[in-house]
This record gives structure tokens, C-alpha cells and sequence, in this order.
């Protein structure tokens, strides 16, 4: 009797990072923080012609006309580096300071959005300049959000307000903003990436492995699960595609 090779199992956890590819090339990997889930998933499209002799169509013939990867990640980390390659967005990158003519729109009895957000020193005037509102008076602010809330005119009457804003009135902010980023999602062009797992079999004492897909299209998150009762994950899927110097999908190298 033949001997039977021993199993070799596979759990896998490990680091995985992203590189953006110029003409093929990774530019430096960047680790994307945890991801819980990683899978390859190979498929291939076949030619396949049945016999027409026996009355019974087996098949006599079989030809692999198409190979496809694809992979699935989901990543715990809403990193902006991360927003910005998976969600193919524009990332402005915001120093702290001062910001002098935010101009607003008031909605009485609404909360309307400043610029930015982390803000302190608000002083909200009319859009002459002349007028000077007061905080509880006529509006309350989000300092973390970067929100204002105007008064209804009867809560401006209850507080005695000396000068009341009127609906639809525009409304001037100065202020001063921490350093922050905004991700406007769609805001930059498909990227191409090369992926590579740096990985460990927990099932063989953390023997390592690496894994490598050259050449990874990413199409954006799905979902951005904003509410929930654990953290939110981003889902990811991509395609891999052949490279021209090699002719790769993906590489894994094991002991």
C-alpha cells in the first residue's frame, strides 16, 4: 500500500497590507490594521461540448477558456489611509487654526453643519457683520460635531435674546478648528493595488507564510456600518488580475 502523506492543517492569522501599484510595481506595502477575515477565491469559466452519438449527451470534451480571482477582506480599521483606498475617496488633510467666514444659512429649530468639526472661540454674527449672537440665547453649539442649533423664535423670546435671528437669515461663523481629515468618498479615480499577507499557521506553531496577489482592483465598501452594538467593519471585495511579467495571480510561499 502507498504510505499516506500526513495532513497538514492551516489556521491563519497574521498582517495583511496594501501597496498601490505603478505600472506593476507595489510602491511600499502599508499594514491596513486588524483584518478578521481574508479569502481567495479562484474560478474558472469552461468550454464543455456533449457527444450527440450515444442518446445519452455525456460530455466528451472540456476546456478552461477563462481564470478569475477574487478576493474578500474585512477590515477593522477605519484608519484614513484605509477610507482612502477603500472607499476611493479624496482625502483633505485640514491644520488646525483659525477659520474666519464660514457662512450659514439659519434653520430655526434645526441644527445646520459648519465647515468642520472640534471647534472652539465660535462667535456667530449676521452676514454684515453688524450683530453679534449670543450662545443660549439664540443658538447652542456641538463644539465636538462642529453643529449649531438656532432657537426657535420662542425660545429666543424665553431667553431674552436682544437681537433674534429670523429664519433663512445668513448667518456668519468665526472660529477655531482642530487639525482633521476629510474623506469624500468617490472623490479620486479606481486604484490598482498589490496585496501581500504576511501570515502565521497557528495550526503548525506559527510557521509562516506569504502570500502575494500582484494585482488587485478594489471596488468600495458596501456598507460603512455607522450604528451597531460592536465595531464596525469595513467588507471589501476585489478582483485579482494577471500580471504581464510572469504571468501571476498569486504567489504563496510556505516552509
Amino acid at each position: 500500500m502507498p504510505r499516506e502523506q500526513a495532513t497538514e492543517y492551516f489556521s491563519g492569522q497574521g498582517i495583511l497590507y496594501l501597496a498601490e501599484n505603478l505600472n506593476e510595481v507595489p510602491q511600499g506595502y502599508l499594514d491596513v490594521g486588524n483584518a478578521p477575515e481574508l479569502s481567495i477565491a479562484h474560478e474558472v469559466s469552461k468550454f464543455e461540448k456533449k457527444e450527440s452519438r450515444s442518446g445519452s449527451r455525456l460530455l466528451a470534451f472540456s476546456q478552461i477558456t477563462e481564470k478569475k480571482g477574487n478576493i474578500t477582506i474585512t477590515c477593522d480599521s477605519w484608519h484614513t489611509d484605509n477610507l482612502k483606498k477603500l472607499l476611493q475617496a479624496a482625502v483633505t488633510e485640514k491644520a488646525a487654526g483659525a477659520v474666519t467666514g464660514d457662512i450659514i444659512t439659519a434653520r430655526l429649530g434645526k441644527v445646520v453643519p459648519l465647515s468642520n468639526m472640534k471647534v472652539s472661540a465660535v462667535i456667530v454674527k449676521n452676514e454684515a457683520g453688524s450683530t453679534t449672537y449670543v450662545l443660549d440665547d439664540n443658538y447652542t453649539v456641538n463644539t465636538e460635531t462642529g453643529t449649531i442649533y438656532f432657537m426657535t423664535d420662542a425660545e429666543q423670546t424665553a431667553a431674552s435674546a436682544v437681537a433674534s435671528i429670523a429664519e433663512g437669515d445668513g448667518i456668519i461663523v468665526t472660529y477655531t478648528r482642530a487639525a482633521q481629515d476629510e474623506i469624500a468618498t468617490f472623490g479620486e479615480a479606481e486604484q490598482e493595488y498589490s496585496l501581500m499577507f504576511e501570515g502565521l499557521n497557528t495550526a503548525r506553531d506559527n510557521e509562516p507564510v506569504l502570500v502575494l496577489a500582484h494585482r488587485v482592483k478594489i471596488s468600495p465598501a458596501k456598507t460603512l456600518a455607522l450604528i451597531n452594538d460592536e465595531t464596525g467593519t469595513l467588507q471589501i471585495e476585489g478582483q485579482i488580475l494577471a500580471t504581464t511579467i510572469g504571468s501571476k495571480y498569486v504567489t504563496i510561499r510556505k516552509l
